[in-house]
């Protein structure tokens, strides 16, 4: 009859087992992403093994800088910027169209003139001047631009400010999230001490 009921909680047991053996290896699997380890096709496991044991180092970071080291180092908000800046810069040139562009020119020239009374057969000589052009209207065209653009642009400072959010709140959680595992291990140190004094009470005990 023993023998049946320990097999019994033996069968009841494997689930359990084969869970946490799922689970060890999809840490392995998250740690070679970490990692940056490629898994080759068809691995039961992933190309390294983990050795020792793992010592926890309480990390009590500033909410205040790990929003500002976000918000100057996350990829998203700077690309957000540079959409901002480069719709700045073609604001700029779109407004140029309305103003006046001048050019200076200089050059050399040699041609022939073909009615000797005008004056020599070969003539040369250096060349400069002025170009000036001015589109005072061009039927609206620029000033359609411009705003085209101012739209862009503020568009472009909504999704940084949408991105900022995002951001802030992602680092928020992370933090919380970091205070309440804090929180469960050391409740479960605590756990774990009491098991540890209670087991050694029942070996003293049987003693």
């Amino acid at each position: 009859m023993n023998v049946q009921r320990a097999e019994v909680t033996l069968a009841n047991e494997r689930p359990e087992l084969f869970n946490a053996q799922t689970e060890l290896k999809n840490s392995y699997l998250r740690l070679a992403e970490l990692f940056g380890t490629d898994v080759r096709p068809g691995a039961q496991a992933a190309p390294f093994e983990i050795s020792g044991e793992l010592q926890y180092r309480p990390n009590h970071p500033d909410l205040n800088n790990c929003l500002a080291r976000a918000d100057a180092n996350r990829s998203v908000i700077k690309a957000r910027q540079k959409d901002i800046e480069i719709e700045d810069r073609q604001y700029v040139l779109d407004r140029s169209a309305s103003r006046p562009h001048v050019r200076a020119f200089s050059g050399y020239e040699v041609y022939s003139e073909r009615d000797p009374a005008v004056g020599p057969e070969f003539n040369y000589g250096g060349v400069v001047g002025i170009n000036a052009t001015w589109n005072i209207f061009d039927g609206f065209a620029t000033k359609g631009r411009m705003q085209a653009t101012r739209a862009r642009r503020q568009a472009a400072v909504e999704a940084l400010a949408a991105a900022r959010r995002s951001v802030a709140s992602e680092v928020r959680s992370a933090f919380f999230d970091l205070q309440q595992a804090e929180r469960v291990l050391e409740s479960e140190t605590k756990n774990v001490q009491t098991a540890d004094g209670a087991l050694e009470m029942a070996k003293g005990n049987f003693a």
